[in-house]
């Protein structure tokens, strides 16, 4: 009978040791979907001036050293940005926004959806 108990015991952990192995080697064949932050296109790329198509009298100029310059609806604001993936993020004390950045890197889009191009004047480097 004892024999019985400990021949039971071995199959019931066998039992959960080839489950768990199972498990586990199921979910390490899973791809990993992990969101690049490289940019789409190069940074120095985006440098200038860019102008909003809705109201052209709103621009951005970016600079080489981060930094940027926006004027939106009569306000302008100062501070830094950073690019990452399809973001463009800036940053100005309080002010935090984002844009897409199209895959060809030639219009940036507001999350409302209003879209901004490169001015062909205007270098803002």
């Amino acid at each position: 009978m004892k024999k019985l108990v400990v021949f039971g015991v071995l199959l019931l952990l066998t039992c959960v040791l080839v489950v768990a192995g199972c498990s586990s080697s199921s979910k390490s064949t899973t791809p990993s979907r992990t969101v690049s932050t490289a940019p789409v296109v190069p940074a120095s790329e985006l440098l200038g001036t860019w102008m909003s198509q809705r109201l052209p009298e709103d621009t951005i100029i970016l600079r080489a050293n981060d930094t940027f310059d926006m004027t939106k609806g009569g306000t302008k604001t100062s501070g830094s940005y950073v690019v990452k993936g399809n973001q463009l993020m800036f940053s100005a004390g309080s002010f935090n926004d984002f844009f897409k950045i199209s895959a060809d890197g030639k219009t940036l889009i507001e999350a409302d959806g209003s879209v901004w191009v490169k001015s062909t004047s205007g270098s803002g480097k």
